[in-house]
């Protein structure tokens, strides 16, 4: 077994299996028919989650990662590619985010980024989690 193998994908960011993509409608508040906004809850605080179908991974911003005094593990090779074509270092992970929506309790590893739409931002890396999901963007 190789070095590598003993690592569990939770304790690194170098080997993404997937580049973390975001998209311009998570950095710039914009809401499309692909996402949808809600009001979340983490530690007692108030937050808005953007569900974005466009997104590879999840994402925190990294004021509120800072806020909830959550440990950020360095990630100093993660960049995130923006959907306009460019990339922005990734601040790090949080690990063991609970993230309350409703009845529904998210606990996640989110990587940390800089964000203007939105407190906490969902993709796939969560929409898998669901197993069979019907969307209708009409």
């Amino acid at each position: 077994m190789s070095k590598e193998e003993d690592i569990l994908p939770e304790q690194t960011l170098d080997k993404e299996a997937i580049n973390p993509t975001i998209s311009c409608n998570a950095l710039a508040r914009i809401t499309t028919p692909q996402t949808i906004k809600i009001e979340g809850h983490v530690k007692k605080k108030k937050v808005i989650v953007l569900i974005d179908s466009g997104i590879t991974h999840n994402f925190i911003h990294c004021k509120i990662a800072k806020e909830l005094n959550c440990f950020l593990y360095p990630a100093p090779k993660c960049q995130v590619m923006v959907a306009s074509g460019g990339t922005i270092n990734c601040s790090g992970k949080c690990h063991n985010i609970k993230l309350s929506m409703g009845q529904y309790v998210l606990n996640s590893s989110m990587l940390s980024f800089p964000m203007g739409g939105a407190d906490f931002v969902l993709g796939v890396q969560w929409l898998q989690s669901l197993f069979t999901i019907a969307f209708n963007f009409q």
